[in-house]
C-alpha cells in the first residue's frame, strides 16, 4: 500500500478583470472622455481555480452599457455575454476569454471624479466573480452659451429712412456640454427712440423686450 498522496482541494474560481481599451480615442480635455463619447471596456474572464468552469454568464451592471460581440461568447437578447466553458490550467492559470462593453458618456456623468464600471460573473454552478474599472476620466460640466446679432437684409445703400423696420437675427448657442433651459435673451436699443419687438416662434416664450429660450 503506498502513502497516502496529497493533492490539492477542489477550488472552482473565476477572475475578471476589467479595464478601458480605447483611451486614445477620448475627445475631452487631456484625455478625458467628453459628452457622447462611446468608452470600449475589455473584461477579461480567467479561469483562476483547479476545476473547469461552465456556463459563465457575464453581465455589465453599470447602468446604459452594452455588450458587444467578440470571440469566445455569445451575446444574449438581455444583455450578456455567456461563455461555453472556461476549462481549468496548472498553477491557477486556466482558459480566458475577453468579453467586450461600451458605453456613451451622458450629461450625469460629466465632472463625476469616481465614475466606474462593473462586470460580474456566474457559472451554472453558482460561482461568482466580479471585476471593477479604474476610474473613468470625464470631462467637467461646462454650461456656457453664446449670442450673435446680425441685421437681416441689410440695405444696400445702408441708409434708412424714418418709420423704416430693422430685422435682427440672436443667435443663441449653445457651446457647452450640458442642456440648458430658460435662457433670458434682452434686447435693449441704446442711441435710438424706436422699440425693439421680438417676432413669436417656438419654443421661445416673449415678454416685451425679453425674450425667453424654453430650452
Amino acid at each position: 500500500t503506498t502513502d497516502v498522496i496529497p493533492v490539492d482541494d477542489v477550488d472552482k474560481q473565476v477572475t475578471l478583470v476589467k479595464k478601458v481599451a480605447n483611451s486614445d480615442e477620448a475627445t475631452g480635455e487631456d484625455g478625458a472622455f467628453a459628452l457622447g463619447d462611446t468608452v470600449k471596456f475589455d473584461i477579461t474572464v480567467t479561469n483562476t481555480g483547479n476545476q473547469d468552469l461552465s456556463g459563465i454568464v457575464v453581465k455589465d451592471i453599470m447602468d446604459g452599457a452594452r455588450i458587444a460581440a467578440g470571440e469566445g461568447y455569445r451575446v444574449t437578447d438581455d444583455n450578456a455575454a455567456v461563455i461555453a466553458d472556461l476549462k481549468a490550467g496548472a498553477d491557477n492559470a486556466g482558459d480566458t476569454v475577453v468579453v467586450k462593453a461600451e458605453y456613451e458618456i451622458k450629461e450625469s456623468d460629466l465632472g463625476n471624479t469616481n465614475l466606474r464600471n462593473v462586470a460580474t460573473a456566474e457559472t451554472d454552478d453558482g460561482i461568482e466573480g466580479e471585476g471593477t474599472s479604474d476610474p473613468i476620466p470625464v470631462d467637467e460640466k461646462n454650461p456656457e452659451f453664446s449670442v450673435t446679432k446680425s441685421l437681416i437684409e441689410e440695405n444696400e445703400t445702408a441708409e434708412y429712412k424714418v418709420g423704416d423696420t430693422l430685422n435682427y437675427a440672436i443667435t443663441v448657442r449653445n457651446t457647452g456640454n450640458m442642456a440648458l433651459s430658460d435662457v433670458e435673451v434682452t434686447d435693449n436699443l441704446q442711441g435710438a427712440s424706436g422699440q425693439v419687438t421680438f417676432a413669436e416662434q417656438e419654443g421661445v416664450m416673449i415678454n416685451g423686450n425679453i425674450a425667453t429660450v424654453e430650452n
